[in-house]
């Protein structure tokens, strides 16, 4: 839909024709195409061409969703279709022929074929778990009971804009540091398997080398002929690793291991507490219940420690407590945040006051991944110094030894 907005933005000087506008077009463009052919208006037609059949195609498997841009495009689409008047079952069929990603035009047509069937929405799209998370069933499914679904479609893409560009911003920081880690793995590894081994041939006795180049000598032969073993060792590190983090447990003690990491602990945290203001925020200010809003930020919390806490505030409220209560059992929240967050809640303006709280966190992410950055380039250039240095000094101790015993010199 954004390259039909460029296109039919009109040449220079004209009004660029707004996406309301384009849409109403196409649907009367669609509508008048279906009487042409002869087809009830509205009617939904599979993509194969099986007009009334009562199956469509549910969205293939795979391992990933589809990406945060295209579900935050999808969102904002379905919203603004919605608000323009058109019904949801017409806006799903719209969505499953025009969406560019494949996995959200097969989900569109399940979910406009449940709908017809007379499912919900929410129903619909939780019986499509490989597409919708949590928070967008949650989200839909609050919109739904509280007649506010093209409120609540747009604050929902509106938060996955804007976690969107924070994503952006923090790969585009760790981008440099990643790199160059990468480089430095692959010289230390290129000097082991290609280096040494051409130095060890100008010594027949290695008995009688120092004990640092003997080593490095040792480790390089190790590596040479036993490197499946360290790359099988890697993966296995790798695959377990993940089959931790899938269990329950493991999630939470890797989550709060992280939490509390020298460096990316403290930017953990400000992207925590920043996405829990901004989700809860955006959600009240929608109009849904902060009950409801709660139990959708602990879903779609992306650290299990935060999750657990919002939890427990949401069972507090319900129970007619404070949520401060647990939010100020782990040192994620700072007694400041949960201060601001408790006296916008007494004063009415809770939508409000998340909203300030998220913009000044939003604020110190981009401060701390500047800084990190800055700290992390020469650490990862001394680093690099370092290994190669241990490696030009594990070569060159022999030569010393050379010339105090000229026979150890190959003839």
């Amino acid at each position: 839909m954004d390259q039909d907005k460029q296109a039919n933005g009109g040449s220079k000087g004209e009004q660029p024709i707004s996406l309301k506008d384009q849409i109403i077009s196409r649907i009367r463009e669609q509508d008048q195409a279906t009487r042409d052919s002869g087809a009830p208006a509205g009617s939904f037609k599979s993509p194969a061409g099986r007009g009334g059949a009562k199956s469509s195609p549910r969205p293939g498997g795979g391992f990933f969703r589809p990406s945060l841009h295209h579900m935050a495009a999808y969102a904002r689409e379905l919203s603004t279709l919605i608000e323009v008047g058109i019904p949801l079952l017409k806006s799903l069929q719209i969505l499953g022929e025009r969406s560019t990603d494949k996995k959200l035009r097969r989900a569109s047509q399940d979910l406009a074929r449940r709908v017809e069937e007379g499912q919900t929405l929410s129903a619909a799209m939780e019986a499509n778990p490989s597409v919708f998370s949590s928070q967008f069933v949650g989200t839909v499914r609050v919109g739904e009971a509280a007649g506010i679904l093209d409120k609540s479609m747009g604050r929902l893409a509106d938060m996955l804009e804007r976690r969107l560009s924070v994503k952006r911003r923090v790969i585009g920081a760790l981008a440099y540091p990643a790199v160059a880690i990468v480089v430095e793995i692959v010289i230390v590894i290129l000097i082991l398997v290609y280096a040494l081994p051409k130095l060890a041939a100008a010594y027949p006795d290695q008995s009688q080398l120092p004990a640092l180049t003997k080593a490095l000598l040792g480790f390089s032969a190790y590596m040479q002929h036993n490197w499946y073993w360290v790359v099988a060792a890697v993966v296995a590190v790798i695959v377990l690793f993940g089959l931790f983090r899938r269990s329950r447990s493991g999630r939470y003690i890797t989550d709060k291991a992280l939490l509390h990491l020298p460096v990316f602990g403290s930017l953990a945290r400000k992207l925590n507490v920043e996405q829990f203001t901004r989700t809860l925020g955006n959600l009240t200010s929608a109009g849904i219940p902060l009950i409801d809003a709660l139990a959708v930020t602990a879903d779609t919390a992306p650290n299990a420690v935060v999750s657990a806490r919002v939890h427990e505030a949401r069972d507090t409220v319900e129970k007619g407590g404070k949520m401060e209560t647990a939010l100020r059992k782990d040192p994620i929240f700072d007694p400041m945040v949960v201060d601001m967050v408790m006296v916008g809640d007494e004063a009415g303006a809770l939508d409000t006051m998340l909203g300030k709280i998220a913009d000044n966190y939003d604020s110190a992410v981009d401060a701390s991944l500047r800084t990190m950055t800055a700290l992390l380039e020469p650490l990862l250039i001394v680093m690099l110094g370092l290994a190669v240095g241990f490696v030009a000094v594990a070569c060159f101790q022999p030569y010393v030894y050379l010339v105090k015993n000229p026979a150890l010199i190959v003839e």
